[in-house]
């Protein structure tokens, strides 16, 4: 029997883990299984960050960070 794989994004916040929450409970119903799950944090917006920073040092830790992802591959057998 051979497999078929999806791959699916979503954006590592609050929204994002109840979208993907969402997504892979509705796939179930087809025969989707999670195999596999990676997480990438977000990144410091460092050109904000020395902008902010060469203000006042303390100013360049209110740049915040971007989005990470979560990255879930689904697997299921095909007929």
């Amino acid at each position: 029997m051979a497999k078929e794989y999806r791959t699916s994004l979503f954006p590592n916040t609050a929204a994002g883990q109840q979208e993907k929450i969402r997504t892979i409970n509705s796939l179930s119903y087809e025969g989707w299984k999670v195999v596999s799950e990676t997480i990438t944090p977000g990144k410091f917006k460092g050109v904000k960050a020395c902008c902010l920073a060469s203000i006042c040092l303390p100013f360049g830790f209110c740049a915040g960070s971007t989005e990470g992802t979560i990255n879930v591959t689904l697997e299921r057998d095909t007929v």
